[in-house]
């Protein structure tokens, strides 16, 4: 259910960016083209390219570098934690999480620098959305959630609204061209290059971000996510030596009651 919920958060934040587009003379429809077996098709590149990139990106790339600043910040805080080098690491990979998004949101805008039209900007565009893709994952602790977001982003920017995706052309249901600035709607790239896009990607973050909180587990792992884990304390038990000494030195107790009595 969750993630229906935020695939249509993805298809309505499209939506709003195609109308304000609209509104605002930035576009042009030309016509309404409708074919379901290219839509299909096209469904199909969307989710499959969506996956790769997520598993890629997410699965490998953000997950590698949270656990690895985890492994170097354990060594690194030795003097001022103690501990062992697994209780250090326990510690500290609670502050990794967040740099960790960051590294592959900006990873993920500089891989698409070299689509068709990209630029610095679009860099930029692109990067916003890999810091949505990349809470959902740690705060939903699973792939599907950006997932998810990424297929429908996709799919009604380019199949349904005709928009350019990344720079990228494909056949849509509605057919439109920009005839306004690029600054606003991106131009030749798409949306991810204008400003539209990235203020939709800014009010999209805190949504996202009590949207992975409704996952299963969803809400302690963003306490974890937002709050250092308390140390963990280990309390053992040693026994009483003195008091065990004592014990087997007292000679035992004999019961009178059950003895019978003694010869004068």
């Amino acid at each position: 259910m969750l993630l229906y919920i935020v695939m249509l958060g993805s298809a309505i934040a499209m939506a709003g960016i195609f109308l304000v587009g609209l509104l605002l003379g930035e576009i042009a429809v030309d016509r309404i083209v409708f074919d379901g077996s290219s839509l299909w098709t096209l469904a199909q590149y969307d989710l499959g390219i969506a996956l790769f990139e997520e598993i890629v990106s997410r699965s490998l790339q953000q997950n590698g570098v949270y656990i690895l600043l985890g492994l170097i910040s354990a060594l690194v805080v030795t003097n001022s934690l103690g501990g062992t080098y697994t209780s250090r690491i326990d510690k500290v990979l609670v502050w990794c999480k967040w740099p960790a998004i960051l590294a592959i949101a900006a990873l993920f805008g500089w891989v698409h620098i070299r689509n068709p039209g990209a630029s610095p900007v679009t860099a930029f565009g692109n990067a916003l959305g890999g810091l949505m893709y990349g809470i959902a994952f740690f705060g939903g602790r699973n792939i599907w959630l950006p997932l998810g977001m990424h297929f429908a982003w996709n799919f009604f920017q380019g199949p349904i609204f005709g928009f350019s995706v990344s720079g990228l052309v494909r056949p849509s249901v509605i057919v439109q061209q920009g005839v306004g600035s690029d600054l606003l709607m991106g131009g030749a790239y798409g949306p991810e290059g204008g400003w539209w896009a990235w203020r939709s990607a800014l009010w999209s973050l805190p949504w996202c971000s009590s949207t992975s909180m409704c996952a299963p587990g969803g809400v302690a792992t963003w306490r974890a996510l937002n709050s250092p884990s308390p140390s963990t304390t280990i309390h053992r038990v040693r026994p009483n030596l003195s008091s065990a000494a004592n014990q087997r030195l007292q000679p035992p107790r004999h019961k009178a009651l059950n003895q019978p009595n003694a010869p004068p």
